[in-house]
C-alpha cells in the first residue's frame, strides 16, 4: 500500500509544483476575501419605481381628471396638483383630450419627490379611503414616534391609498445590500424569505456552475494534464517500474492523485462562500457542501479523457486540446437537449390531473394546456390551448365536492417567481 500512496504524493506534489495551481489558489482567495464584506439589510419599501405601475394609462387617467376638479380637495386631486409643473402641463392637455406620452419613469420621480413632502397632504381628504392597517398604524404613531423612513413610508402608502389599482403588489420591506458598511444605491423589493429564494436559487447556483462547473475543471486539466505524459517518460517510468506496484494501479493511483488537489481547492472555495453565506447572508444551505464531492466526479470524468490522451500520444497540449473539444461537445449536447426539452417535452409534460365522477379524465401541462381523455379514441383534446410563449396561464384542475372539476385560465399572466 506504501509505494501506492507514495506515488498519489507524487502526483498531488507535481500538481501543486504548476504556476497555473498557485494563481488559482490566489484567485479563490481573493474571490472570496472580495465577497466576505458583502451583506444586507432590511429597510422599508419606500421609493417608487417604473415597474411598480400596474395600470398607467388608468392612473394618468385618474390625475388628469383631477388636476382642475372642481368642489372639496379629494386625495387624488391633492396628488395631481403637488406634481412638478412640466407633469401637470401633462395632464392638463391629457384632459383636454390630447393625446400626450408620459413614461412611467416620469411619474415614479414625480412621486418620488412627495415622499420627502407633506404639503400636499389633507386629512380630511384621505379620511374616506380605505386604507391597509399598516397606514392606519403609521397614522396613530406620534410624530416624535416617527423616523424619516417611516414618514417615506406612510406618504408611499397615502398615495397608493389614492390611486387604487395602479400599483403592483409590493410588500412592506425591502432588501438593502450592503457591502463593507456601505449601502448599495439599489435595492430589491422582496421581502427577506423571498432574498432568501432568490439568493439559493440564482445567485448561489450562478456562481457554482461557473466556478465548479467550468472554471474549476477547466483549470484542474490545465494543471494535471502533464501528470500522465510525465510519467511516461522513460526515466520516469523506469524507476516507477522498478518498485513492486502494477501497472493499472499505478496509473489508477496517478489519477487519483490527480483529482486530489481539485478536492482541496474546491473545498476551500465551497467551505468559504458556505460561511460567507451563512455568517454574512444569514444563509446556512448544507447543500451547498455536496458540490464538493460532485465537483469532483465531474472532473473525474474530464480528467478521464485527458488521462487516456496523455496514455495514447504523451503530449500534454493534445491531452488538453482534446479534453475542451470533449467539454464543447458535451456542451453543445446538452444545450441541444435542453432546447428540445423546452419546445418539444416539457410543454407536454402533465402536471395536475383529476378525474369526475363520470371518470372523466382532465389535466393540465407545463405548456399551458387543459385536455380531455378522449378514452374512445385513445386521445387527449385540447380543451383550450395556449399559445407558445404567451402569457395565459393555466391554472391546475382541482375535484370539487359534488364531483366537478374546476380550473382557470388567468389572461396576459404576469411572471411571479415566487407565486
Amino acid at each position: 500500500m506504501r509505494p501506492y500512496l507514495a506515488v498519489i504524493r507524487d502526483s498531488f506534489h507535481a500538481a501543486f509544483a504548476s504556476r497555473i495551481l498557485w494563481v488559482a489558489l490566489a484567485c479563490i482567495y481573493l474571490f472570496l476575501l472580495a465577497l466576505a464584506p458583502l451583506g444586507y439589510r432590511e429597510v422599508f419599501t419606500t421609493t417608487f419605481r417604473w415597474t411598480d405601475f400596474y395600470d398607467g394609462t388608468r392612473m394618468k387617467a385618474m390625475l388628469a381628471r383631477a388636476i382642475d376638479e372642481p368642489g372639496p380637495a379629494t386625495a387624488v386631486g391633492q396628488i395631481a396638483r403637488a406634481l412638478p409643473e412640466e407633469l401637470s402641463r401633462n395632464l392638463r392637455s391629457v384632459a383636454r383630450g390630447e393625446e400626450v406620452r408620459i413614461h412611467l419613469d416620469v411619474f415614479s420621480e414625480a412621486f418620488n419627490e412627495l415622499l420627502d413632502r407633506e404639503d400636499w397632504y389633507d386629512e380630511a381628504a384621505w379620511k374616506p379611503l380605505p386604507r391597509l392597517r399598516e397606514l392606519r398604524e403609521l397614522d396613530a404613531l406620534d410624530e416624535a414616534e416617527r423616523s424619516d423612513e417611516l414618514r417615506r413610508r406612510q406618504a408611499r402608502l397615502r398615495i397608493e391609498a389614492a390611486l387604487p389599482g395602479v400599483f403592483e403588489n409590493r410588500t412592506s420591506r425591502s432588501i438593502a445590500m450592503t457591502y463593507a458598511g456601505f449601502d448599495f444605491p439599489a435595492f430589491f423589493q422582496v421581502d427577506k424569505a423571498q432574498f432568501k429564494l432568490l439568493l439559493n436559487h440564482i445567485a448561489l447556483r450562478v456562481i457554482i456552475d461557473w466556478l465548479l462547473g467550468f472554471v474549476m475543471i477547466f483549470l484542474g486539466i490545465l494543471v494535471t494534464a502533464s501528470i500522465i505524459p510525465d510519467m511516461l517518460q522513460p526515466g520516469s517510468l523506469h524507476l516507477l517500474l522498478s518498485k513492486p506496484v502494477s501497472r493499472s494501479l499505478l496509473l489508477l493511483a496517478k489519477f487519483v492523485g490527480g483529482c486530489a488537489f481539485v478536492f482541496v481547492c474546491a473545498s476551500q472555495l465551497i467551505i468559504g462562500i458556505w460561511l460567507i453565506s451563512g455568517f454574512r447572508l444569514d444563509i446556512w444551505n448544507a447543500r451547498l457542501l455536496w458540490c464538493i464531492p460532485i465537483c469532483v466526479f465531474q472532473f473525474a470524468v474530464f480528467y478521464s479523457v485527458s488521462t487516456l490522451s496523455g496514455l495514447r500520444w504523451r503530449s500534454p497540449i493534445l491531452a488538453i486540446g482534446i479534453t475542451n473539444l470533449f467539454g464543447a461537445a458535451c456542451l453543445v449536447i446538452g444545450s441541444a437537449a435542453g432546447i428540445s426539452d423546452a419546445f418539444v417535452s416539457d410543454p407536454d409534460r402533465v402536471i395536475g390531473l383529476v378525474a369526475d365522477d363520470d371518470q372523466s379524465v382532465i389535466a393540465s401541462t407545463r405548456g399551458g394546456r387543459l385536455r380531455w381523455l378522449d378514452t374512445d379514441a385513445g386521445v387527449w383534446v385540447d380543451l383550450f390551448s395556449k399559445e407558445q410563449a404567451g402569457r395565459d396561464r393555466i391554472l391546475s384542475p382541482v375535484q370539487l365536492a359534488d364531483g366537478r372539476v374546476a380550473t382557470g385560465r388567468v389572461r396576459g399572466g404576469r411572471f411571479n417567481p415566487f407565486g
